[in-house]
């Protein structure tokens, strides 16, 4: 993260802290934590709108959470916990008002463990029979459906589907020759279900390949820059078959790979029906 600041790529923290807006960023963090619970869409494919269920299960961990930390300030090693909850939680939000550092289901994903140790402790402290230990295995139930539910629209996803579909298409024509070439952040969800070939996989810019999920930003304002990285690209392509990977949102920045692909390499037909984002060449 600092590093990426450093580069000037923090500015997108600042914006994004302000639209949260701070006042909740500590419950919307609670609420991301939630099993199914709702998630903030710049967190890309797992943005999963909650529904009811996940807006339950939210209250069952927050009334969870509350039980458990006033058990757990009356005993040291749960002070402890508590504390460390707040060094991670607590602090950034607060420094973030200086400087923006805090993002609700990002950075805050740093306390998860240290919340549900005191999560599960407000369990564990519930009710131990008759009514109260009816009520706090339905509330566990509810938060593992909610879970499994919020896990099912997470992998049914158009994006998910779409690099499902890609990878499948890659492995059928695949050979040992093969290189895939992913612009954006295309590379990631195929690049994991064909972990079990061979393939090998570069990135464009190449700092996407380096930090995934983030660019480097002066990569897409320099042009000199993107034409260094697309040269480099293309020299290693040269004598392979290659699968390129579109990824929405580049085509600007695409441009210079393009013309390397292009000026090396000729274009092969994919037969009926290709799939979506993707394209495949000889490179000479």
């Amino acid at each position: 993260m600092w590093a990426q600041i450093a580069r000037g790529g923090g500015e997108w923290v600042g914006r994004l802290w302000r639209e949260t807006p701070p006042s909740l960023a500590l419950v919307k963090s609670i609420e991301a934590f939630t099993p199914g619970g709702a998630v903030p869409g710049y967190v890309r494919v797992t943005a999963v709108p909650s529904g009811w269920l996940g807006d339950v299960a939210f209250v069952i961990l927050l009334l969870l959470f509350l039980r458990g930390g006033r058990h757990a300030l009356r005993h040291p090693r749960g002070r402890v916990v508590l504390l460390l909850l707040s060094g991670m939680l607590l602090l950034p939000w607060l420094v973030s008002f200086v400087k923006p550092v805090y993002l609700v289901g990002r950075y805050d994903l740093a306390a998860l463990s240290a919340f549900f140790l005191v999560v599960g402790y407000g369990f564990a402290r519930g009710g131990g029979r008759g009514w109260g230990r009816c009520v706090k295995w339905v509330a566990f139930l509810l938060l593992a459906v909610s879970g499994m539910t919020g896990i099912w629209r997470l992998h049914t996803l158009p994006p998910l589907s779409e690099a499902r579909t890609q990878a499948a298409f890659i492995r059928r024509i695949a050979n040992p020759e093969t290189i895939v070439v992913a612009t954006g952040f295309s590379r990631n969800p195929v690049e994991y279900l064909l972990r079990d070939t061979p393939i090998s996989f570069r990135s464009y810019p190449r700092s996407t390949g380096k930090h995934r999920g983030w660019v480097d930003p002066r990569d897409l304002s320099d042009s000199e820059r993107l034409r260094s990285d697309a040269e480099i690209v293309g020299r290693e392509i040269v004598g392979h078959e290659v699968v390129l990977l579109h990824a929405a949102g580049f085509t600007r920045a695409n441009l210079p790979l393009y013309r390397q692909i292009e000026a090396r390499c000729s274009e092969i037909t994919l037969g009926p029906p290709p799939p979506r984002g993707i394209s495949r060449w000889r490179c000479r």
